[in-house]
């Protein structure tokens, strides 16, 4: 019985190991998101694709018609810039 109890206790711990890192965050900024975008997008279909709003970035002499977002992977080593005009893309942009 003491083994059976064992076994059991095991299973649940692989269980659960499986399940956290099925769970994971996938990466915000990630070069396959970044192929999937398009010119001519709205900005709510770039948001589905990057599972979050972006953080506005504006740039001396940017037209006021032009809103820049930007995604960045958290120690910044990857980044898109999304630059909107007239609310679709109008150019795409990772750095790396």
């Amino acid at each position: 019985m003491t083994n059976h109890k064992s076994l059991t206790y095991l299973g649940s711990l692989i269980f659960a190991f499986f399940l956290l890192i099925s769970c994971q965050k996938q990466a915000l900024v990630s070069k396959e998101k970044y192929d999937q975008l398009k010119l001519d997008m709205s900005y709510e279909e770039v948001k589905g694709i990057m599972g979050s709003p972006g953080k506005v970035k504006k740039f001396p002499g940017q037209p006021s018609t032009e809103t820049t977002y930007v995604w960045k992977q958290d120690d910044s080593s990857y980044r898109i810039l999304v630059t909107l005009k007239d609310g679709k893309v109008g150019s795409l942009v990772d750095i790396k």
